[in-house]
């Protein structure tokens, strides 16, 4: 069976379902106008009620006569149904909504012919609308046919034997209508099904596949149809053969990935509602020693989450919550874990899911996580979190509730779903997110990122222009841009240094993130556009610091030092993970005891550190905690019992 037969016996053996269920009206939930095509097309849609038995299927064919005998020659013959297509401004016009004297009442007008007889299938094309009150009222059309076909008791009459079939992007039906109405999803495929195509496809070629490389196409063909899937190997089939080895291009697993990624690309483009985000190769993330180190001990075990769950019955890994201050590598992470995991990366933006319908929103997010689903294994990535679903908190931010049913829905996707999709979370505050978030089965890791130390922003300089240098080579492998001394971590390390200063006889800095150390490799390597040569040690350090001088880091000023402590509070609080083996704090440091004078907070006070900047850096940041903490858990208090 190809691809298509199989796509569209699994649609109709469900639309036969809902009508030996007695819906009068069945809603594909597609707008592939092929499988539409052919669904109606098809012969095995309309159902004998009674005649015959219940699983008994009669095909169906045009009718172009009103003799009023076709009925009942139709119910011998098995010719029993009419077909036509209508959009749903269309759909009052096409049945009969008069009195019942005449018996027409609810009869379909098919074909320019009025109150059809005969058992007939009218399609319905529906579509988004900015105006949704004229589809609510169109629906209304449907009043009567269903209203006869409920008054019908006789199953082998013709009404009962007829259906609506609704079909588009609709996205959320009258209330009246749901009751009569059956869901039918386009399936997406599971993997053994591609593998399948793939092998058919192979088998009647004169190509020669590995199991592995059929294995990799697979993984890259998920989140497509089974028809997008079988003509696309169609078309790599008949792509002209490989210049250099004279063998089919499908052979060629780094050129077939091209043409895959793309498919995978358009088709998360055509749905419109994530985002295929690309992995930059040259990205290298400094620091985070900690979170490496737990990247390698569990990336066999979300690889293997399949095997796992088919194995030992354990669901995979969830996904990470990481959360810190601004710049500090949230997203340079994301990228470490896919080019780690080898995973397509699918970015949801819960913006980008708001719609202005009724419903639609939380329909655009049932959408969502079924395509990251079919497009398993892969990593669903949602940025700054908190402000996706700031209102859903229950402080009034979301007066109508469509922030508080996404959220809903996403928390019970995440405690559901058994499909590989890891999710890759975002926040810079932890204040937005409700505290359903973080209890067990929804995120397996819970990281913090604090403000690199010393020995982090020196391996950060170091990875950015690691990546500068490998720019630089691909247009010219002889051009080196740096001197090896330039890496060297001393002279680096005199960078961070310059960032600190006396003032009233104090010690004081300008507190740097991963996002401002970027800024000023780039800064400075604009005033070396016209080099003859590599750049030397001394001109390279001296530039760091000119571009320091002449910008604004994110430590600079109160405003940001007060919403960095405050981050560094809530991280604390619930007991985050620090991202780093050498953090200036961790979980363990803060503590907190209820006595009948009040709120005790103690933040412990470290003494010995591996540079005068992690110092100056530490104080700095535990006396604005210092302040803070007691007003933070008085407003945490208030909170709950509110």
């Amino acid at each position: 069976m190809n691809a298509r037969n199989f796509v569209i016996n699994t649609i109709t053996d469900q639309i036969r379902n809902g009508m030996l269920l007695r819906k009068p009206v069945i809603y594909l939930q597609t707008t592939d106008l092929e499988i539409v095509r052919r669904v109606l097309n098809s012969d095995e849609i309309v159902v004998r009620m009674t005649k015959y038995p219940m699983d008994t299927i009669v095909p169906y064919s045009s009718v172009y006569c009103d003799d009023s005998d076709i009925y009942h020659s139709a119910l011998i013959d098995y010719n029993i149904v009419n077909m036509d297509c209508c959009s749903l401004k269309e759909l009052p016009g096409r049945i009969c909504s008069g009195s019942d004297d005449d018996g027409c009442y609810g009869r379909f007008t098919i074909n320019k012919k009025s109150n059809y007889l005969l058992p007939s299938l009218l399609a319905v094309h529906v579509r988004k609308n900015t105006s949704p009150y004229n589809d609510v009222s169109a629906y209304d059309a449907l009043l009567p046919f269903v209203d006869r076909y409920l008054q019908e008791t006789d199953d082998s009459c013709a009404i009962r034997s007829s259906a609506v079939l609704l079909y588009g992007d609709q996205l959320e039906l009258p209330s009246w209508l749901k009751t009569y109405c059956y869901i039918v999803e386009e399936p997406y495929p599971q993997s053994e099904e591609i593998a399948a195509i793939i092998y058919n496809k192979i088998s009647q070629s004169n190509c020669v596949l590995a199991d592995d490389t059929i294995e990799s196409y697979v993984s890259w063909f998920l989140g497509n149809s089974l028809i997008q899937v079988e003509d696309t190997v169609d078309y790599l089939l008949n792509l002209p053969r490989d210049i250099l080895t004279g063998r089919p291009m499908i052979e060629n697993i780094h050129e077939v990935q091209k043409v895959l990624a793309t498919l995978k690309e358009q088709n998360v483009k055509r749905i419109g509602l994530l985002e295929l985000q690309k992995v930059d190769e040259k990205e290298n993330l400094g620091g985070m020693l900690a979170f490496h180190q737990w990247l390698d001990g569990n990336k066999e075990s979300i690889l293997q989450a399949d095997r796992i769950l088919r194995r030992t019955g354990a669901t995979g890994h969830k996904g990470i919550l990481m959360c810190g201050v601004p710049g500090c590598g949230k997203s340079a992470a994301v990228n470490l874990l896919a080019k780690s995991l080898e995973l397509p990366v699918i970015k949801m933006d819960i913006g980008r899911l708001m719609g202005g319908i009724v419903g639609e929103s939380e329909h655009n997010m049932h959408l969502a996580l079924r395509l990251a689903e079919a497009m398993s294994p892969c990593i669903l990535y949602i940025d700054e979190i908190e402000k996706g679903f700031s209102g859903s908190g229950g402080r009034g931010e979301d007066t109508s509730g469509v922030t508080k049913r996404m959220f809903g829905i996403l928390l019970s996707w995440m405690q559901d779903c058994i499909k590989p999709v890891y999710i890759f979370a975002t926040a810079n505050s932890l204040s937005g997110i409700p505290k359903e978030f973080f209890r067990s089965g929804r995120f397996d890791s819970h990281f913090a990122l604090y403000m690199p130390t010393r020995g982090e922003c020196i391996d950060i300089f170091k990875k950015r222009m690691e990546k500068a240098e490998s720019i630089v080579s691909e247009y010219n492998k002889q051009d080196e841009l740096f001197m090896k001394q330039c890496f060297d971590d001393d002279k680096l390390g005199l960078v961070v240094d310059h960032l600190l200063f006396e003032e009233n006889g104090q010690k004081k800095g300008r507190f740097i993130t991963g996002a401002d150390i970027t800024k000023l490799v780039n800064m400075a390597l604009r005033q070396f556009t016209q080099r003859t040569g590599a750049i030397s040690h001394t001109d390279w350090i001296n530039a760091l610091k000119r571009v320091s001088d002449s910008t604004i880091m994110y430590g600079d000023g109160n405003e940001n030092l007060d919403s960095i402590a405050v981050c560094y509070l809530r991280m604390m609080r619930l007991g985050f993970t620090p991202t780093s083996d050498d953090c200036l704090f961790s979980p363990k440091d803060y503590a907190v005891e209820y006595t009948d004078e009040g709120i005790g907070i103690s933040i412990s006070e470290k003494s010995e550190f591996k540079s005068d900047y992690d110092r100056v850096l530490y104080q700095t940041i535990r006396e604005k905690m210092v302040f803070m903490a007691a007003k933070l858990e008085e407003n945490a208090i208030i909170e709950l019992i509110r």
